[in-house]
């Protein structure tokens, strides 16, 4: 967030504060213009690509789940992602990344939501378990290391913001000598402590009521009232709309930029033809991903371990001491290694748990849920 803007040395004498509007114009600006580049492009695409296919298993399957809830008979996932999907077809339609900011306010509003009536219904417990066990799993010390190191990463997933910080702080109204760090900080501060809260108030509410036997997916250990669950669902379905979209619109603009470098577009339906194109072929292909591998929290934890921690815990660190050049002295010098240091062990092991549990449970996947023919993963 600091690191955003640069004040010229000359700014006294009325130089503007110059920004950095985009994640790869800060990486540019640390290593150059091609190695910053591809220091974090294939991080950055990795992460939010990930995230987007991510979404689409989430919004198809509580849709699934909100259709069962109201009496629908027995399908599988894949239709529900089309469904979802559809909708992601006409909201990624929006030009620009500012035209975003009711989206987003919807979107953060319909998470709350959902992270209240998750809390109140499980410390209620209306529809208590018998038998409830808190023991540990049955399972080795090697395999509960890869659990612990599987569960690191997919909280890390949460806190995957960074990838698209710099484009909502460059959105913030500010004139040429106005920073937008402090509003910056304050909203970013705010955001996590109450993510923070809602999440771990969700886990630690549904982990008490429900104990070993709680589903990934909270509100369907609950159950109870319907209307009320079903309407959570829904809020889940907005929130991750909303956020798809936050994401994607990073790697929409590079792809537009990109293919406006090859091709002249000197119209607006050229520029209309492109975007739409675009943007319809990167829609589709992350839900063909997501029926082809609906496994959420597996998925959740790799994305996490290989995109999100570089993004959001490494690579802020590495432009930390590359641009500010801290001294061996001072404790940002040292902060910023231990950062990178222990993110960096997170993450590798982290994407092996992950990767060992998805062969694993490949045997129960299903892929293309809901077509007929189902092959099994």
């Amino acid at each position: 967030i600091q690191l955003h803007e640069e004040v010229p040395a000359k700014a006294q004498e009325g130089m503007p504060i110059m920004r950095y509007n985009h994640y790869q114009d800060l990486s540019c600006r640390a290593f150059g213009p091609v190695k910053g580049i591809w220091v974090l492009m294939p991080f950055q695409v990795i992460s939010i690509y990930g995230i987007a296919t991510t979404y689409a298993v989430t919004g198809g399957s509580n849709l699934l789940s909100f259709y069962m809830l109201l009496g629908g008979t027995v399908v599988g996932l894949g239709p529900w992602v089309l469904v979802y999907t559809g909708v992601l077809l006409f909201l990624a339609q929006i030009p620009n990344f500012s035209a975003l900011r009711w989206m987003s306010g919807l979107g953060a509003a319909m998470s709350v939501t959902y992270a209240i009536i998750a809390i109140i219904l499980s410390a209620n417990n209306p529809a208590a378990i018998e038998d409830i066990s808190f023991n540990k799993r049955d399972e080795t010390e090697q395999e509960r290391l890869f659990s612990i190191f599987q569960a690191l990463t997919t909280i890390a997933f949460a806190y995957g913001g960074h990838s698209v910080s710099l484009e909502i702080q460059g959105t913030l109204p500010a004139g040429p000598y106005q920073s937008t760090v402090p509003r910056m900080l304050l909203g970013l501060n705010v955001t996590f402590v109450a993510a923070a809260i809602m999440y771990f108030g969700v886990a630690c509410t549904g982990y008490a009521a429900y104990g070993n036997q709680v589903q990934s997916n909270i509100l369907n250990s609950i159950g109870q009232p319907v209307w009320v669950i079903a309407t959570a669902h829904m809020a889940v379905v907005v929130h991750v709309l909303a956020s798809y979209l936050v994401y994607s619109f990073i790697l929409f603009d590079l792809m537009e930029r990109g293919v406006a470098r090859v091709v002249k577009i000197d119209t607006i339906v050229k520029r209309t033809a492109i975007r739409f194109t675009l943007r319809t072929l990167y829609v589709c292909s992350t839900a063909f991903i997501a029926i082809l591998a609906p496994f959420f929290s597996d998925l959740m934890s790799l994305i996490g371990a290989i995109g999100v921690i570089p993004t959001t815990f490494v690579l802020p660190s590495v432009f930390w001491l590359v641009l500010r050049r801290p001294t061996w002295r001072c404790w940002e010098f040292w902060i910023n290694w231990l950062i990178i240091g222990v993110m960096t062990v997170i993450g590798f092991l982290g994407a092996i748990a992950a990767v060992r549990n998805i062969v694993l449970s490949a045997p129960s996947y299903e892929t293309f849920s809901g077509f007929g023919g189902n092959a099994e993963g």
